[in-house]
């Protein structure tokens, strides 16, 4: 398992080495907690980004967060709006308090919007579902609804 985590982790690297930094998102996030994110979005190809990100949820026990790397293909529709699929990979980390801590990998799938309102601003949402490896139950869909600052 470390390999695969080690050579996912290199590939990453060596897509964003010679990617562009497209935007700075910042973003609220609906999973079964409220959380706040960040996150990166580069252009490998023309039409491809990889969006990597980091989202703190707040559960009423214990704390929670989750790591995503996410692939998007972006159709465009017009000059404002953009739609993606999105499909990529994730670590979730949940602590229960006095119980003890659940790490679990797994795979995000869904589909997003971005709507221009100027050239450095613009509006993303995204809905997608995180299928945790081994859940127990943590798998859930997640809601992403923020702003974005076009670089």
């Amino acid at each position: 398992m470390k390999k695969i985590i080690i050579s996912f982790l290199l590939c990453v690297v060596s897509l964003t080495a010679s990617a562009q930094i497209k935007s700075l998102d910042l973003k609220g996030s609906l999973r079964s907690d409220l959380g706040l994110g960040a996150g990166l979005t580069f252009g490998v190809l023309e039409y491809v980004d990889f969006a990597p990100s980091f989202t703190y949820f707040f559960p009423s026990d214990g704390t929670a967060f989750s790591i995503d790397g996410d692939f998007h293909y972006n159709v465009v529709v017009n000059d404002r709006i953009e739609l993606f699929p999105v499909l990529g990979a994730s670590v979730y980390h949940r602590n229960y308090g006095h119980k003890a801590d659940k790490t679990k990998f797994g795979l995000n799938a869904g589909a997003g919007i971005r709507y221009y309102l100027t050239d450095q601003v613009s509006l993303i949402g995204e809905a997608k579902y995180q299928f945790l490896f081994g859940g127990d139950g943590l798998d859930d869909p997640i809601l992403n609804v923020g702003i974005s600052l076009n670089l």
